[in-house]
């Protein structure tokens, strides 16, 4: 029989865990990308890896109309952000945009979490927005790599595809030009299918953290030959 105080301490932690776990869903872009998540946070979970979620404080908010007719809002980051070289931008770079509807946001904005495997930090982002001059691009996870002094080893950008492989001529154009983009911004992508996403387990998981560290190092991560072997 647990006493009341140990019960509160217990309620407060669950109540603290199922927060973070509602803002990490919040700002995913699609239930796809929901599970997606799910399967990654809670391995690492399971795994007994420590995982700490961070909220960021914009300097201010647009709403960007694109050439396209579509309205997106965008954040204006502090520079003093450790992502700050993708994220400060000046409106009149946007080429083809027109910005209204300026106002400062006063809330803290939910900016992904971080977590340690195989002697790497990881720093995952929802819904990471890339800017390009005249180009804004969402990817549906962010991923950044951290050595043990903090210096950035690697960036990928996670795509979770709703739809199986994109085959049409038009599908495969648009994703050879994002293809472009990304590695213009030194991302590697990695996509999965919604079939692969739906039969998600923790090698699936495991595999991902392993394809992470190989391409940073060329070898299989410790967790990996730890788990596999």
């Amino acid at each position: 029989m647990i006493d009341k105080e140990l019960q509160q301490f217990y309620n407060i932690a669950k109540e603290k865990a199922e927060y973070w776990l509602s803002l990490l869903f919040e700002s995913c872009g699609s239930p796809i990308e929901k599970k997606f998540i799910g399967h990654f946070y809670s391995f690492f979970l399971k795994e007994g890896h420590p995982i700490q979620h961070n909220l960021l404080y914009p300097k201010g908010m647009w709403t960007i109309n694109d050439k396209t007719g579509k309205s997106i809002n965008v954040a204006y980051y502090s520079i003093e952000n450790e992502h700050g070289f993708a994220l400060e931008f000046d409106g009149h770079d946007l080429k083809n945009a027109q910005i209204f509807d300026e106002y400062i946001r006063e809330e803290l904005m939910y900016w992904g979490f971080t977590m340690h495997s195989s002697g790497i930090k990881y720093h995952i982002i929802p819904q990471y927005p890339v800017f390009d001059n005249s180009i804004i691009k969402f990817l549906d996870f962010g991923v950044f790599a951290y050595d043990l002094k903090n210096n950035e080893i690697g960036r990928f950008d996670i795509e979770c595809d709703g739809h199986e492989w994109h085959s049409t001529k038009e599908q495969l154009k648009a994703d050879n030009i994002r293809s472009r983009f990304l590695s213009k911004n030194s991302f590697h992508p990695i996509r999965y299918s919604g079939s692969e996403i739906y039969a998600m387990n923790d090698e699936t998981v495991l595999e991902l953290e392993n394809m992470m560290y190989k391409y940073i190092f060329k070898k299989e991560s410790d967790l990996y030959q730890l788990r596999k072997y």
